[in-house]
């Protein structure tokens, strides 16, 4: 399902209010938020901004990620700085700093990677002493007992976007989906928050505590979309990262204490247009802005469906893929399972859109915003989760 983000002075973030949670401004802990972007190539970013700009009809759109270029400072880092960050909220936890980590991925397979969480994962993570104070992603089929675990420790299991609107208290751990998370064109927001809004909720409750914090935000699903060609949730998923950018932004504006770093993991595949022409550029992303589910949810979506339900999918006016143009007997072989959906749905779609997924392999790269990294960013970091919280 798309939500469209309001513009905010120019960048095409959100307001914390938007996305249901108020910002805690009565006080600031002093705190490191660290941006994780797994496939974010620089193409990926030029795409997205020429995406934003047709998309919500403002053709002079900065990107927060531009925002964040002229305010903050580069940092070298290497192709393997994610695996170089191992254990980083560990030794930030066992230094005195309250930590969280928000992940597109299931919780019980990426926080292994940012704890020392040895054998039984799910245990380690609803224990009393779990070495956290704020942990969010997918991952709700590997958590089975989960929430009376955390509540009979004084926290909260948040298993719906529902519940993380209520009284958190406590150790928070919040799982609404089995796996990983869906992107953000495909998700049910009556079940699922989103990294957006996860994010919002960590950095509100980390901000009003009495601790220095450390918070990854850790998003997969730009990489999973370049991977898959899947270019209607490849678009969405960068507006939501660029929210998420720009509310860090913003709150580092606010409270100069904030440090910011933002980890562009780099990619092994970059989408490129295969045409020059504005105009035919323009038209691809305004057709993909019409586009309210990814190719990969729409095709599963109309497997076993009937041809009345294909031609409303297909409406021009409230269809999910508005104006698809399907022939009838394509209509007749979907529903009589004869044509793959995403198949024929690409068939169509692809040509206009006029992307080609292309091996060309793009180096990681890394900014910071508060905080001075000479050595590069791993150094930084590590050498600031080292020196003890005050």
């Amino acid at each position: 399902m798309k939500i469209k983000m309001v513009p905010i002075l120019g960048l095409a973030i959100a307001s914390t209010s938007l996305l249901g949670f108020a910002p805690q401004n009565a006080r600031a802990a002093t705190g490191t938020v660290i941006i994780v972007a797994e496939g974010l190539s620089p193409q990926v970013l030029d795409l997205g901004k020429g995406y934003l700009r047709k998309a919500d009809e403002d053709a002079e759109l900065t990107t927060s990620f531009d925002e964040l270029k002229d305010k903050a400072k580069p940092a070298t880092v290497g192709a393997d700085a994610l695996a170089q960050i191992k254990g980083l909220l560990q030794a930030a936890h066992d230094n005195g700093y309250a930590t969280g980590l928000i992940t597109t991925g299931d919780v019980t397979k990426v926080a292994p990677l940012f704890y020392n969480l040895q054998g039984d994962v799910a245990a380690d993570l609803t224990a009393k002493d779990a070495p956290y104070e704020f942990i969010a992603g997918g991952g709700a089929a590997n958590l089975a007992g989960a929430s009376e675990k955390i509540a009979a420790n004084g926290g909260t299991f948040v298993a719906s976007s529902d519940a993380l609107d209520g009284d958190l208290k406590g150790r928070i751990l919040a799982t609404e989906v089995p796996g990983e998370l869906n992107y953000s064109l495909d998700r049910d927001p009556a079940q699922e928050s989103g990294l957006g809004e996860l994010a919002t909720a960590a950095l509100d409750t980390l901000t009003a505590g009495n601790k220095p914090f450390v918070l990854v935000i850790h998003d997969s699903l730009i990489a999973k979309a370049v991977q898959n060609r899947d270019t209607p949730a490849l678009f969405e998923q960068f507006r939501e990262l660029n929210t998420i950018v720009g509310d860090a932004v913003a709150r580092r504006d606010d409270d100069p204490n904030l440090k910011v770093a933002a980890l562009m993991t780099g990619a092994t595949m970059s989408p490129t247009f295969t045409t020059q022409s504005p105009e035919e550029q323009n038209n691809a992303y305004y057709v993909a802005s019409n586009l309210d589910e990814s190719f990969t949810f729409a095709g599963q979506s109309l497997k076993g469906k009937t041809v009345e339900d294909i031609t409303a999918f297909a409406d021009v006016d409230a269809g999910e893929y508005k104006g698809w143009k399907v022939s009838e007997a394509d209509k007749a072989k979907i529903a009589a399972g004869t044509l793959d959906p995403e198949i024929a749905l690409r068939a169509s779609y692809e040509p206009t859109l006029k992307l080609n997924y292309v091996a060309t392999p793009s180096d990681a790269y890394a900014f910071t915003l508060g905080f001075e990294a000479p050595e590069g960013l791993v150094p930084a970091l590590k050498a600031a989760v080292a020196t003890p919280a005050k």
